[in-house]
């Protein structure tokens, strides 16, 4: 694994502001991905101004039956960058009015197939029909920490003041300061 872990760094960080990048841009604002869009299919989009996932819509019509699952396809493939993967998550009003799971899946940045998403439903009193247009799922893209491993033989048990130490290390080593002792140390195996 070692060959294929990474860091990423957003930029330096501002000395007066900690906590904002230099510059204050949040460099995945202005961020586009490129799509391709089956005949057919809706483009995904953001339903609010303020909403984390983009809604997903089925291609086909598909008649649901109680405990078979059944692949969705939504005509939509992505081209997401190194470092941000895509998270399927299902419809909460498809769970609560009519029983039906959107099964969660990770859309990984060298993924170019359609979006398939798996649905099942657990109503025994009946069938449930998807139409072509019907939102199933939202798509949430998040960045990707891919850590190295290392092997230890206990594991130190958390803390508040732990996580502090940890996240102010860190800082002093995006800032260009000393690196995090614990890293350095030689403590363990690195995988």
């Amino acid at each position: 694994m070692g060959a294929l872990t990474s860091k990423v760094v957003w930029g330096q960080l501002d000395d007066d502001n900690p906590a904002t990048p230099a510059g204050g841009a949040n460099p995945l604002q202005e961020l586009e991905v490129p799509i391709t869009v089956a005949k057919g299919a809706t483009v995904p989009d953001y339903r609010t101004t303020g909403a984390a996932g983009m809604d997903l819509h089925s291609l086909d019509r598909h008649q649901l039956c109680c405990g078979i699952p059944t692949l969705v396809d939504t005509g939509v493939a992505i081209a997401l960058p190194f470092m941000l993967y895509g998270q399927v998550i299902g419809r909460q009003g498809l769970a609560a009015h009519h029983n039906i799971t959107v099964h969660p899946r990770t859309i990984d940045c060298d993924s170019r197939d359609s979006i398939l998403l798996l649905v099942t439903l657990w109503d025994q009193t009946g069938a449930h029909v998807i139409e072509p247009g019907d939102c199933i799922a939202r798509l949430v893209i998040l960045p990707v920490a891919r850590p190295a491993l290392t092997i230890v033989e206990t594991l130190v048990e958390p803390t508040l003041t732990a996580a502090v130490d940890t996240a102010r290390s860190h800082h002093t080593d995006a800032r260009g300061g000393e690196e995090d002792a614990g890293a350095s140390s030689g403590e363990g195996e690195r995988v």
